[in-house]
């Protein structure tokens, strides 16, 4: 070789080392051969859906400190990086904006809905892969394929709902929903359509956030005799309740959502309320009391919202193994990793056996209907017509 040629390959050899160009491609990808990489997380850490986030994002460390206690020496380190985005969708597209310029993630944990829908684009053009650990339904499989799903099923909620209002013998439905953001309003009119297909009567009233003052709504259902009210919403949901029993409103109330703060004071009010709801007691119940008992050494409590917790465990879980395999394989990181989630087959978590399907979406967690009786939620087996 002439000493030119020789004199290049030295200098290559050089930048390589003092760059780590051997970590990215031309396009700035990751690589296999890092020896870290980074995942972000975005949610509700404050604001009205905090009870989204800060289990959430617990469970997800958990996970995270799991992994970094068994992984090789030559797998990859992975770091965590935490932005709060109120559950509010510019928040979110801020928060995703900044962690790809200061951190380049490879994968970023997003819990809020409409965020999911907002961010979609850009991570596709990023390379970036987006893991919902709290959503899965049709529209949001639709995005693109750097966007995975790792949850109970949105449809199937409302699908509770609606068996439990037609088993109960209910005909006339008012529903009360949230509809700042797109995942109540997806749960609300999923509930509709199926009653209305059953020719039930379906009254829809939306709220903002910060709603206080629910009584027209109610005014409106007792005046047209709703024998059954959905509410479907956070925080403020808690405010329309007391309000419809002070009205004087003794139909049953059915809900997706029975925790926020000020509940022990409510209890009076949510009293045979029904929700539906996920715990260690649909999932896998020995690996899930498993981490139900970890997370309250690690923590000194028990998750408030047993669900958020558990979804985003095995989320963590299955996207920490993934870049493990990927960082192993030849050829391109992005493409490797995508593999990998999309190979997920029958995976054994705390929530359940849980497949990725080709559309990023996942089945394997199923959430039942429960009741709030005597200050505590009970799985509802057998329904009173």
């Amino acid at each position: 070789m002439s000493k030119f040629f020789l004199n290049i390959a030295l200098v290559s050899l050089l930048w390589a080392a003092a760059t780590g160009c051997s970590g990215s491609d031309e396009e700035g990808r990751k690589t296999p051969s890092m020896n870290s990489v980074t995942v972000g997380w975005i949610g509700p850490l404050t604001g009205s859906a905090n009870i989204l986030g800060k289990d959430n994002l617990n469970a997800v460390k958990l996970a995270l400190e799991e992994y970094e206690t068994h992984k090789s020496a030559t797998d990859p380190t992975i770091k965590l990086t935490i932005a709060d985005d109120k559950y509010q969708e510019e928040l979110t597209v801020k928060a995703y904006n900044e962690l790809i310029a200061k951190h380049k993630p490879v994968a970023i944990f997003v819990t809020t809905y409409s965020g999911v829908t907002a961010i979609a684009g850009k991570a596709l053009n990023d390379s970036v892969i987006i893991i919902d650990p709290i959503d899965n339904d049709g529209k949001l499989s639709q995005l693109n394929h750097n966007v995975f799903l790792i949850g109970k099923e949105t449809e199937g909620l409302a699908g509770i709902h609606a068996n439990a209002i037609i088993d109960q013998g209910k005909k006339n439905t008012a529903v009360i929903y949230f509809g700042s953001d797109e995942f109540m309003p997806t749960v609300a009119k999923t509930l509709v359509a199926i009653l209305l297909s059953n020719e039930n009567k379906v009254k829809l009233f939306e709220y903002k956030a910060g709603t206080a003052d629910f009584k027209p709504f109610l005014e409106w259902g007792k005046e047209h005799n709703v024998d059954s009210y959905a509410f479907f919403g956070y925080k403020e949901i808690a405010i329309a309740m007391k309000q419809a029993r002070e009205m004087g409103i003794t139909a049953p109330f059915y809900t997706v959502n029975l925790a926020f703060e000020g509940l022990n004071e409510s209890l009076g009010i949510m009293e045979g309320t029904y929700f539906a709801h996920f715990t260690s007691l649909d999932g896998n119940r020995v690996k899930a009391d498993e981490f139900i008992n970890n997370y309250e050494k690690t923590y000194k409590k028990r998750p408030f919202l047993q669900w958020t917790a558990l979804q985003a465990y095995d989320a963590a879980t299955i996207l920490f193994n993934a870049i493990k395999s990927a960082h192993h394989k030849e050829g391109d990181f992005l493409d490797n990793l995508r593999d990998e989630l999309l190979g997920v087959t029958n995976f054994e978590g705390v929530s359940g056996m849980i497949t990725i399907l080709p559309s990023g979406a996942s089945r394997g967690i199923y959430p039942n209907l429960y009741i709030f009786k005597n200050g505590q939620g009970l799985r509802a087996r057998n329904i009173d017509k």
